[in-house]
């Protein structure tokens, strides 16, 4: 049993796929929702898949929240896949990405910034070779706004710019 959990594990990048819970917060009792679970800070984005098996998703918004369950952010999301090696070899991981128009908030749940993503590819470093592999990574184009705690607008900050556009790999996300 111990050498089976290790091996889905290794294989599958650590996150696990389940689908459709309900949500608690829907006045229609929707049972189609599904969930995307950060294990690193405990985020995680709540929204639907078009395709449960391909994770195709459908073009309707996500909902980030924190580890407190506060609305972080929303949007599209998209997801991509990288060649690495793994324990029995090449595979493909997943990665998400954000695409189109985003809002984010506080944990006030003022407006924090609101925008469009640009995408791009970016090259990463992978385990398999020194060229590593191409992804599609979101990058803030120049429409954006931002705002502080009270509404009034502001310039960013570069840590703001950079937690807008993180990176986010499936290796260390689980999808409920």
């Amino acid at each position: 049993m111990k050498i089976r959990i290790l091996i889905v594990l290794l294989c599958s990048g650590a996150f696990q796929i389940t689908f459709g819970q309900k949500d608690i917060n829907s006045t229609q009792n929707k049972t189609d929702l599904d969930t995307i679970f950060n294990m690193v800070d405990s985020n995680y984005f709540v929204g639907v898949f078009k395709n449960k098996k391909k994770l195709k998703v459908d073009n309707s918004n996500w909902k980030e929240y924190n580890k407190s369950n506060e609305l972080k952010s929303e949007g599209l999301i998209k997801f991509g896949t990288y060649t690495n090696c793994c324990f029995a070899g090449l595979c493909k991981l997943s990665y998400l990405y954000k695409q189109g128009r985003w809002k984010y908030f506080y944990k006030s749940g003022t407006l924090k910034a609101l925008g469009t993503y640009e995408t791009k590819i970016a090259n990463i470093q992978t385990s398999c070779s020194d060229k590593g592999d191409n992804v599609i990574v979101q990058k803030v184009a120049k429409d954006w706004t931002y705002f502080d705690e009270n509404g009034t607008d502001i310039e960013p900050s570069e840590n703001l710019i950079l937690e807008l556009e993180k990176f986010h790999t499936l290796g260390l996300w689980e999808i409920y």
